[in-house]
């Protein structure tokens, strides 16, 4: 007797959890007792010990047949808990960032025959060796049209390419106080080369100020590159292009932009870029009534938005009236059959300043999200979007504001504000 596995995804392949996920096998025991019944699929994340070893996924043969079955595990994947990204700390200085807990995977999977006995009883048959090793991720492209082009989220780059996961290719702006995190997929095993370049001007435009490299060390497939201007700011190790030390290319007043890109081994120019470069604006306004949100991509990754626009809030009261249930002891006077409740909490509008078409498009998928939070001092407080309060107003041109409302998410946090 022996199992075989008919499909499956390839090696080191990125799914998502949220689209259906099959692996196909075959049991070869067509003896008339005993025969295969049913079958167990057992799934084993990051190398550990099998998740469901105590809860295995069992079927009955597909219709039509006798001996295959098709399992869709993606149901399994997408309701663990354990299946979502860490809330980076601001404070960190450039470096990769890997946890047991980021939102990303590893996966394989094997089965196990159940027999029908002779006498009728059941008994576990042969265990099939290990299904390839791939990878599923905490997103989603919601949108069919393009379901066909991104099931796969490495098809954009080739495997063994790093690939920043966003949606949004364009320059993103910060202050020098803030962190931003860029997270990617990579099957490469060699530690790469990071690259950041200062410049005067806005959009890597005016006099080139520096330009230094950093030594990373990779740490997993799926690590979070610390890249903000405080977590530059933050870092040590900076070397020139021939390998010799030099100063921290801090981010500060004089500096309009910055760029980021990953090189292979060595120092560039010699080795080919391993990324998509990146820019940054520095934002040097000094208005404190800014609202800066971290929000969970489609792909599973965070991303940051600083919503610069007239900001307010307003406490939102809700009472209703319900009625209980009655015990056997209810007397007239203990008041009455209702009971009076009351839902106070504090609620947040924000507007983003003017945004261009590639703009607005980014910020409404990360408007989608199911993980946000907004940053106060050190903290990322969790929230929800009021998605029927959240609007985009055309401005004409070409040009849109995105008026987006939340409350907090914790009930005590809500209720001081």
């Amino acid at each position: 007797m022996a199992i075989t596995i008919n499909s499956q995804p390839s090696s080191n392949e990125l799914l998502s959890a949220y689209r259906p996920l099959e692996i196909k096998v075959t049991s070869n025991d067509v003896a008339p007792a005993p025969y295969t019944l049913k079958m167990k699929c057992f799934i084993n994340l990051d190398g550990g010990a099998d998740d469901n070893a105590s809860t295995p996924i069992i079927l009955d043969p597909d219709i039509g047949t006798s001996y295959t079955f098709t399992f869709d595990i993606s149901s399994y994947l997408s309701g663990l808990d354990t299946l979502t990204n860490t809330i980076q700390s601001r404070l960190n200085a450039v470096n990769f960032y890997n946890a047991d807990t980021n939102s990303i995977k590893a996966v394989s999977v094997r089965f196990k025959e159940v027999l029908l006995q002779a006498d009728g009883t059941l008994a576990d048959g042969v265990t099939s060796s290990y299904s390839n090793t791939f990878y599923v991720i905490n997103g989603v492209w919601q949108h069919d049209q393009i379901s066909d082009k991104f099931d796969n989220f490495v098809v954009p780059q080739a495997a063994a390419s790093a690939l920043f996961l966003s949606n949004y290719r364009g320059t993103r702006e910060l202050k020098v106080d803030d962190s931003y995190y860029l997270s990617l997929y990579t099957t490469r095993t060699s530690n790469p080369v990071l690259e950041v370049k200062k410049y005067s001007g806005k959009n890597l435009s005016g006099t080139t100020l520096q330009i230094r490299y950093k030594q990373l060390t990779l740490n997993g497939k799926r690590p979070d590159l610390a890249i903000g201007a405080r977590n530059i700011n933050a870092s040590s190790g900076w070397v020139l292009s021939d390998g010799s030390s030099a100063s921290v290319p801090v981010i500060d007043d004089t500096v309009g932009s910055y760029s980021v890109q990953l090189y292979g081994n060595g120092y560039p120019p010699s080795t080919p870029s391993i990324s998509e470069k990146l820019t940054f604006n520095v934002d040097h306004d000094t208005c404190e009534d800014h609202t800066r949100i971290k929000f969970l991509n489609r792909l599973g990754a965070f991303e940051y938005f600083t919503f610069k626009g007239y900001r307010d809030r307003a406490t939102i009261v809700r009472n209703q009236y319900y009625s209980r249930a009655l015990d056997a002891s209810y007397s007239v006077h203990e008041g009455g059959d209702r009971v009076l409740a009351s839902d106070i909490r504090t609620e947040f509008v924000v507007y983003s300043q003017v945004l261009n078409e590639a703009q607005r498009i980014w910020l409404e998928e990360l408007l989608d999200g199911h993980e946000c939070f907004v940053e106060e001092v050190n903290n990322y407080i969790p929230i929800k979007v009021r998605g029927g309060k959240t609007a985009i107003i055309d401005e004409g041109s070409g040009l849109f504001t995105i008026k987006m409302t939340y409350q907090y998410a914790n009930e005590n946090r809500r209720q001081n504000g």
